[in-house]
C-alpha cells in the first residue's frame, strides 16, 4: 500500500464517528414533540448535545414550547436526560420575541405557570430549577420593557 493511501485509510479509521446535528434532525422531532410524544421530546434532548449555535437555539425554543404545552412530559424527559440537575434554556423564545420585552415577560410567565402546575414529587427539583431560570428571565424582560418605556 502506498503512503498516501495508507495515510487516508488510517485517518478514516481513527477519526471519531460523529455527525453534526442538522436542522432536518430537529425538524423530524419538533412536531411530534409539540404534539406531546415522549420519544420525540427525548430525542430533542439527545440532539442538543451534538448541536451547535442556531440548531441548539432551535432545540431550546422547541423544548420551551414543549414545557409550556406539556409541562409534565418536559420535566419527565428533562429528568431522564440529566436527572433534573439543571434546566435547559427553557426561556428561549425565538425570533418572534426579539426586542419585544413585555411580550417576552408574558410568554415566559405562561411557561412558568405551566411548569408550576406539575405537582409530581419526582419532578419537583427539575421544576424548581426551571422556574428559577424563568423567574430570572421574566425579571430581565420586565426590566428591559420598563427601561424602554422610560426612554419613549
Amino acid at each position: 500500500m502506498n503512503k498516501p493511501t495508507f495515510a487516508l485509510l488510517a485517518a478514516a479509521l481513527c477519526a471519531p464517528v460523529w455527525a453534526a446535528v442538522t436542522e432536518q434532525d430537529v425538524a423530524a422531532a419538533r412536531e411530534p414533540a409539540l404534539a406531546g410524544q415522549a420519544a420525540a421530546t427525548a430525542q430533542l434532548f439527545r440532539l442538543y448535545e451534538g448541536a451547535d449555535g442556531a440548531v441548539a437555539e432551535w432545540i431550546n425554543e422547541t423544548l420551551g414550547q414543549v414545557a409550556q404545552a406539556h409541562p409534565k412530559l418536559f420535566l419527565t424527559e428533562l429528568v431522564a436526560y440529566n436527572g433534573g440537575a439543571e434546566c435547559t434554556n427553557v426561556s428561549a423564545l425565538g425570533p418572534d420575541f426579539v426586542d419585544a420585552f413585555a411580550q417576552q415577560a408574558g410568554e415566559l410567565a405562561v411557561r412558568r405557570a405551566a411548569l408550576q402546575s406539575v405537582e409530581d414529587t419526582a419532578l419537583e427539583t427539575a421544576r424548581d430549577h426551571c422556574t428559577a431560570q424563568l423567574d430570572q428571565a421574566i425579571s430581565r424582560s420586565r426590566a428591559a420593557a420598563a427601561a424602554l418605556d422610560a426612554v419613549e
